[in-house]
């Protein structure tokens, strides 16, 4: 029964962790895609996720790991919607609709504030 219950107490705390982390970026995302990363202070991010800045720091090293998850989050949902077009039979029509596509999300004001305004300025020009 014991080991049962400490099982239970892991998976909750498992649980709350991908809560929490998954608060953090959602807030992270929103407020660097409104307000950009210099504008966008860790109280600003803690207290719209609405946890701990301790929370924070537990999953991410700091302010700047965080904008690289919430970069590599939007790159990959971005690249994501392109590639199911890209891989259609038709090779020509796939290209044209997958580049739409990319070029489409990239009109989303946070999307291009984070991807193409600020990752390379936070990030460096070797990571982007």
């Amino acid at each position: 029964m014991e080991v049962k219950e400490s099982m239970e107490v892991k998976d909750k705390r498992v649980a709350q962790g991908e809560t929490t982390r998954a608060a953090l970026m959602a807030a992270a995302r929103t407020l660097f895609g409104e307000q950009g990363f210099a504008a966008t202070s860790t109280e600003d991010i803690v207290s719209t996720a609405g946890v701990t800045k301790g929370a924070l720091y537990h999953h991410f090293t700091g302010k700047d790991d965080l904008f690289r998850a919430v970069f590599e989050q939007v790159q990959r949902e971005v690249s994501d919607k392109a590639v199911a077009e890209f891989l259609r039979p038709d090779s020509w029509e796939a290209l044209l609709d997958g580049c739409l596509l990319w070029i489409d999300a990239h009109l989303d004001p946070s999307v291009r504030r984070i991807v193409l305004r600020e990752a390379r300025a936070v990030l460096g020009w070797d990571d982007v």
